[in-house]
């Protein structure tokens, strides 16, 4: 009875569904964007979501990540978005993971997905999920958002890929300098989850990047996408980031007001809360601690800050050199 409005549908029906029920989907980043796919494909009944996120849920989330809510305020996403997302399906298997996805990690937590969804807030991750793509041949969902616009392309390492289209193209705009409109990352949500049940019953993808805006006239248009013959990733095979060639030590979180600050080598979290407690009250909360305007976890740390530079100057302070 559960999927009974689903299996009404031709293009789905019983048979449609089992496929749905058999998926493996992973969602990298569980914001604006991630935390509306992965409610919408819980319900849907994808067999397992793998979840992952590295971030804290702060009260400015509120407004667009539509699976929160204010008594999540302080806790990670990750874990809040099981716990939800439990409550919503628990038919299905939730794994969760508050981690920084990185190339050292990487084949862990996505091992197993049948298609992996972008949603996260940088370009840095994107180029690392493409890698990994083209290395494993696994399709892959970019999505974006920002302002008013968005943005959703289903890529498949046959066809072509991220970087023959953005060519390491680094971008700094975040939600925090630019703002966002929650509907239009719900409409960009809801297209990349619709491309998902797509792709896992076998429907045949479109090789477009979509471009939707949700201004004073809203638009979508469409944009036939091509491999480039002589791409570095898809065709020769040069994968710097899957291999650490190109990693920033420092990224700043969409939508926060944070940086995240990558530790050199993994810390004592003990030491570094007993050097804390000197200072200040410190808290100590299951995987990480928090201390004042920072977020401090074993690999990383995410600091409140106006600028790159004063997150660099706290993390010196409270942590240790960079």
């Amino acid at each position: 009875m559960r999927y009974s409005r689903q299996e009404l549908l031709n293009f789905i029906g019983k048979e449609g569904q089992e496929k749905i029920s058999n998926s493996t989907v992973a969602i990298v980043g569980l914001g604006a964007t991630g935390s509306v796919s992965a409610e919408l494909l819980a319900r849907a009944g994808a067999g397992t979501l793998i979840l992952i996120d590295r971030d804290i849920i702060e009260l400015s989330n509120l407004q667009r990540q539509s699976l929160y809510t204010e008594d999540d305020i302080g806790k990670t996403k990750a874990s809040r978005a099981r716990e939800h997302l439990r409550k919503i399906n628990s038919t299905i298997v939730l794994k969760a993971f508050t981690d920084d996805l990185t190339y050292h990690n990487i084949a862990d937590l996505l091992d197993g997905a049948d298609i992996i969804l972008d949603c996260a807030d940088n370009m840095e991750t994107r180029f690392l999920i493409n890698e990994y793509c083209v290395q494993n041949n696994k399709p892959w969902i970019y999505s974006a958002a920002i302002r008013t616009e968005g943005y959703i392309l289903t890529i498949n390492p046959k066809d072509f890929c991220f970087s023959c289209i953005f060519n390491n193209l680094i971008s700094e705009e975040t939600c925090d300098m630019s703002g966002a409109l929650n509907t239009i990352t719900h409409a960009i949500a809801t297209l990349q989850a619709q491309e998902t049940l797509q792709y896992v019953l076998n429907k045949q993808q479109k090789k477009k990047l979509y471009h939707l805006n949700y201004g004073e006239r809203p638009s979508i248009e469409s944009l036939t996408v091509k491999k480039n013959k002589d791409c570095s990733v898809c065709v020769h095979k040069t994968f710097n980031y899957l291999t650490g060639k190109k990693r920033q030590s420092i990224i700043s979180c969409c939508g926060t007001g944070m940086y995240q600050i990558r530790h050199k080598t993994p810390i004592d979290i003990q030491m570094i809360k007993k050097n804390l407690e000197r200072l200040g009250n410190v808290k100590d909360v299951d995987m990480f601690l928090q201390f004042d305007t920072m977020y401090i976890f074993k690999d990383r740390a995410l600091i409140h800050a106006k600028t790159k530079q004063e997150a660099k100057n706290l993390y010196s302070k409270y942590v240790g050199g960079l």
